[in-house]
């Protein structure tokens, strides 16, 4: 394993300033934009063997780079809610309006009141991930509130176990911008999951902005999450705790009974609830926007927040766009390279 980092990290960082990360080809001048993820790094970081990263730079969602690092895009009816369609035309691609050589994955939900206009959005890996961390950076479109519409934004971990089955799996971060869930006065919430099997939530016990019974805990925090965010869980195969962050910040500790028992895919999706009390009133049609810079994976790793950013801004420093060493393929020099999932096993040059 290569020593990826090691930062100085500017005290006027925020403002924009500069920061100097040392790796073993020199030193590196990276800038202090919104590219950069989250907390202060300030330690060594040495780079795991197994790293899922996607900067989705994609040209649209036919890219072919989008299948041989193993996204698939929903197109059909989906599960949540049940019966609503999901369209592979509500993925795209575009460029970031911050910084215009920086790209997004954008993920739209649209509805116009009633089940049948809903067109919502999902993207999915294989599953073919366990224990370690993961995490993203996304931004979260707050206009649901103004509708009154259930809308959930969601990045998450889960297996194809049936729900009722003890194997099944499931590690959310869902942001609801008007939740629906929350009925007493609809704030915007985000909820932070553990599964291990469906079932209705009564009996439970609410205690510190959880609920849980035996074989689930959902944790809310009430806060507008409007724009962009880190978000990383950490799955700790020593301590069997899931530890749930926000811009490096730990905001729920779950696990042990909880605690995933095989492995998962990465999900990213923006759906709406259909049910008694959503979606609102408002005829016309409206969308949502759920958009993601990266995401990150690492393999039998429990990374800090702040390790984790210095992975980041050392692939986007090299101009590595996507990374697969999960299953031991080689690790790009630079550039667009990737090495397929699954079973195809392709190896692209780089």
């Amino acid at each position: 394993m290569a020593l990826l980092g090691m930062v100085n990290w500017s005290t006027h960082c925020w403002q924009g300033k500069a920061i100097t990360i040392s790796v073993v080809t020199g030193v590196l001048l990276v800038g202090c934009g919104s590219q950069l993820p989250g907390p202060e790094p300030t330690d060594p970081v040495t780079e795991p063997a197994g790293v899922f990263f996607d900067d989705f730079t994609y040209s649209s969602n036919a890219d072919p780079y989008l299948g041989l690092m193993g996204w698939s895009l929903l197109d059909g009816i989906g599960t949540l809610p049940m019966n609503a369609l999901y369209s592979r035309d509500n993925v795209f691609f575009r460029t970031d309006t911050a910084d215009s050589s920086n790209r997004l994955a954008a993920l739209q939900a649209t509805t116009q009141n009633t089940l049948q206009t809903m067109r919502l959005a999902q993207m999915e890996t294989p599953i073919r991930f366990f224990e370690g961390t993961y995490a993203a950076r996304v931004f979260f479109d707050n206009a649901a509130k103004d509708y009154r519409d259930g809308n959930v934004q969601t990045f998450y971990l889960i297996n194809d176990a049936p729900a009722l089955d003890l194997d099944f799996v499931e590690i959310d971060f869902e942001y609801l911008p008007y939740d629906v869930w929350n009925p007493e006065d609809f704030p915007p919430d985000m909820w932070m999951n553990t599964w291990h099997m469906w079932e209705s939530w009564e009996p439970s016990v609410e205690y510190n902005n959880c609920l849980e019974n035996r074989f689930r805990r959902a944790c809310w925090w009430s806060t507008s999450l409007a724009g962009w965010h880190t978000l990383l869980v950490q799955v700790n195969p020593d301590t069997k705790e899931v530890r749930f962050y926000i811009d490096g910040r730990l905001r729920v500790t779950t696990g042990r009974r909880y605690y995933p028992r095989s492995e998962v895919n990465i999900s990213l999706a923006n759906w709406v609830t259909h049910d008694a009390i959503s979606p609102g009133s408002a005829p016309q049609s409206r969308t949502y926007t759920f958009m993601v810079d990266w995401v990150l994976y690492a393999k039998d790793v429990v990374l800090d927040p702040g390790e984790m950013a210095v992975l980041v801004a050392g692939y986007r420093e090299a101009g590595i766009s996507r990374q697969d060493t999960i299953d031991g393929q080689p690790k790009p020099a630079t550039g667009l390279g990737a090495t397929a999932t699954a079973a195809n096993q392709i190896n692209l040059s780089w």
